[in-house]
């Protein structure tokens, strides 16, 4: 099915060339104009599903025989991602996770999840219009590894989740929250309440995996990572539910009115589920700034013995 609609895109592109060829010298330029910026226009819409879309990327490559493409290894990618020219600009897909710079790097727990070929999310978490509430913005407690590794050990002990898999879930998190632009301590609370850190969890509603994203309705957003079944994936499920959470807090004006369009609590009410998300992170807030207000406490002391 995929190869047949490959070939038949192939079909319309040549039949389309060569109509226009054969008609650009009967046409008026009025005509030409509307017909090219028509073309254009179906140009970029196609350019962006293949883009987009990595199976049908490739099918379409490989259907090109015509010309030739070349492999490119991937010992070949790595100086050009860990590049410090100015000049370079990220890839908008494919191994995004990577190009942090180096002046702002992440620091990970498990920074295997870096190596991950994951496209990111933040190409469509971009196009969101309205201003964000400040109050979701990332409130840089979470930098260090300690940082990191603290909240691991609490969120563990609470939840009787293995530490290693919560470890995971917090450096996808840490990701996916640069892409999104939220907090990663909101994103990682939403987590917590929606699906008590299980992945595979899915509700009689129909929303999936830990964030609980109603996948039925969102099916175009894991076409990237895979289609609907990648709904169980962490790394795609953290994308596609923080940039539907960042689109609810975007078109409420707050983090209260985004988390209720979130659960879907809009109108009838959330049950509760807002204040959980917000004293869950409250938590983790508290939890880090304790660490902050002890080592501070540690620094003074240190300098008041030195004089």
């Amino acid at each position: 099915m995929k190869k047949n609609l490959v070939n038949l895109f192939l079909l319309i592109l040549t039949q389309l060339v060569a109509t226009f060829k054969a008609l650009n010298s009967q046409l008026t330029p009025a005509y030409l104009k509307r017909l090219t910026n028509t073309l254009g226009i179906v140009g970029v819409f196609v350019a962006t599903a293949i883009l987009v879309n990595e199976p049908l990327r490739n099918e379409l490559l490989s259907s090109v025989s015509s010309f030739p493409v070349a492999s490119v290894q991937e010992d070949t990618i790595e100086p050009i991602l860990n590049s410090e020219d100015s000049s370079m600009k990220a890839v908008s897909f494919g191994r995004l996770d990577q190009t942090q710079t180096s002046l702002n790097p992440l620091a990970l727990l498990t920074p295997e999840v870096l190596r991950a070929p994951v496209p990111s999310i933040e190409p469509l978490a971009s196009q969101i219009s309205g201003k964000i509430d400040p109050k979701a913005l990332d409130s840089g407690l979470i930098v260090a590894a300690d940082d990191q590794q603290k909240i691991v050990q609490y969120m563990a002990e609470k939840y009787s989740i293995e530490a290693k898999a919560i470890g995971q879930y917090l450096a996808h998190v840490m990701v996916v929250a640069r892409e999104v632009n939220l907090d990663p301590l909101l994103l990682f609370a939403v987590m917590a309440i929606e699906s008590n850190f299980n992945p595979l969890a899915q509700s009689p509603a129909g929303a999936q995996g830990l964030m609980q994203v109603l996948t039925r309705l969102h099916e175009e957003k894991f076409i990237p990572y895979g289609g609907p079944g990648a709904a169980f994936k962490p790394e795609a499920n953290i994308r596609v539910g923080a940039y539907i959470l960042k689109h609810f807090i975007a078109i409420s004006g707050s983090i209260h009115g985004g988390l209720r369009h979130y659960v879907g609590g809009a109108v009838i009410g959330d049950g509760g589920y807002v204040g959980k998300v917000l004293r869950e992170r409250e938590q983790l807030i508290t939890l880090l700034s304790e660490k902050a207000s002890l080592s501070d406490n540690s620094a003074n002391l240190k300098q008041t013995i030195a004089r």
